[in-house]
C-alpha cells in the first residue's frame, strides 16, 4: 500500500516538474527581456535539481546527492550573479540621471 502511494506521488511530482519545465523553457524562448530569460534559466536549474531529487528517491541511488549539491551551488551562484548585475545596472542608471540633471542645472545657470 505504501509503495503504491509513493509511486503515485512520484508520478504526480514528475508531471508537475515536467509542466514547470515546459513553462520555464517557454519563458526563456519568449523573453521579452534579458532579465526574464535569466530568471527562467535560474528556474530551470531549480527544476532540474528537483528532478534529480525525484530520481534519487525513485532509484535509491544516494551517491547522486553530490550532483544535487552541485546543482544547488550552481543555482545560488546564478541568482547571486543576477542580483549583482541588476544592482550595477540600477546604480549606473541613477548615476546617468544625476549627471543629466547636473548638466541641465549648469545650462540653466548660463
Amino acid at each position: 500500500m505504501i509503495g503504491l502511494v509513493t509511486d503515485i506521488l512520484l508520478v504526480l511530482a514528475t508531471l508537475v516538474i515536467g509542466a514547470a519545465a515546459l513553462l520555464a523553457i517557454g519563458r526563456v524562448v519568449a523573453g521579452p527581456s534579458a532579465l526574464d530569460r535569466i530568471v527562467a534559466s535560474d528556474l530551470l536549474v531549480a527544476i532540474v535539481t528537483g528532478g534529480v531529487a525525484l530520481w534519487i528517491v525513485n532509484s535509491g541511488q544516494h551517491g547522486l546527492l553530490v550532483i544535487l549539491l552541485l546543482l544547488s551551488i550552481l543555482g545560488f551562484t546564478g541568482a547571486a550573479s543576477m542580483a549583482r548585475l541588476m544592482g550595477d545596472r540600477v546604480m549606473l542608471a541613477r548615476r546617468h540621471e544625476a549627471e543629466q540633471a547636473l548638466l541641465k542645472l549648469e545650462e540653466s545657470d548660463e
